[in-house]
């Protein structure tokens, strides 16, 4: 099985081969105190689970609370071992999870389980993105349409499928923030992805490409971006990574504790697997200090 390794100063993370991405905390125009981050992500290599959520401003964590429900009562249901779950099993419990939450818990959602050898389930609420890139074609599908259904206003899953991903293909993930990456259209960004995709290894795509196009890394300072969470999938299979990671979905309080240990330089900028011992289910940045940095 691959580790799973983490950059606590820029929030980029990688399982080797299979998985990497970041999220990446929003400015968004006139000053207004700091916000928690919306943005989340989970890595559930447990139940095969990948899945990205962006809150509202209101409710940040809903976020988290969204995606971090999905893997506990997975891991709940199906703990004792036993067939994994097929399509319509995890249809069911993500259907659960959305009626646990109420209008003001407002977060779109985005999720992927491998069902077998290069077959994925995903399930979709609201307008992040789901694409399948063919760096070696230059080609970007764009799999899943923006709907109404993120949580607090359904409670039934609104876009989901199978699909199918050729050994040389990925598929991404991406909250909204990821337009903030385009420098004209829509579908320029979506070039610019693929062909990025298309040089260097998996482990440092996410980051060339914020760092070339976005405007956190551009000199225009002062242009208001939106939070971002992307992650970058191979196939892969259940088991293929032995972590379950949540990242993001913070509060005002977490945000501002993550920022002043940033700021004193108390954060290492290299890639750490997670230490031996670690807790089942790790959140991060709440738990950078058992880290033991």
């Amino acid at each position: 099985m691959s580790d799973f390794l983490f950059n606590p100063a820029r929030l980029t993370f990688h399982v080797p081969d299979l998985v990497s991405g970041l999220l990446l905390r929003g400015k968004k125009g006139a000053p207004r105190g700091l916000v928690g981050n919306g943005d989340c992500i989970l890595l559930d290599g447990a139940l095969g689970l990948v899945g990205i959520a962006d809150g509202t401003d209101r409710s940040p964590q809903a976020s988290r609370r969204f995606l971090a429900t999905l893997a506990r009562e997975g891991a709940a249901r199906w703990a004792r071992g036993g067939p994994p779950p097929g399509a319509s099993e995890f249809l069911d419990l993500a259907t659960a999870v959305l009626e646990q939450f109420d209008y003001n818990e407002r977060t779109t959602f985005l999720c992927l389980v491998p069902l077998e050898r290069r077959r994925f389930l995903f399930l979709a609420g609201g307008d992040s993105l789901l694409l399948q890139v063919d760096p070696r074609r230059n080609t970007v599908s764009v799999l899943n349409k923006p709907n109404m259904g993120f949580t607090g206003r359904s409670r039934e899953i609104v876009d989901f499928g199978g699909l199918e991903v050729g050994d040389d293909e990925l598929l991404v993930l991406a909250t909204d923030g990821l337009w903030d990456l385009q420098g004209g259209s829509g579908q320029e960004t979506l070039g610019f992805l693929a062909e990025a995709l298309g040089t260097g290894p998996l482990e440092g795509a996410p980051r060339r490409l914020v760092e070339e196009r976005h405007p956190a890394f551009c000199p225009e300072a002062g242009k208001p971006y939106d939070d971002m969470a992307l992650v970058l999938v191979r196939p892969f299979e259940r088991g293929a990574f032995p972590h379950r990671v949540l990242l993001g979905g913070t509060d005002d309080r977490m945000e501002s504790l993550y920022e002043r240990r940033l700021k004193r330089k108390a954060l290492p900028d290299t890639d750490l697997p997670l230490p031996d011992g670690s807790p089942s289910f790790w959140i991060l940045p709440d738990a950078l200090e058992d880290l033991r940095l």
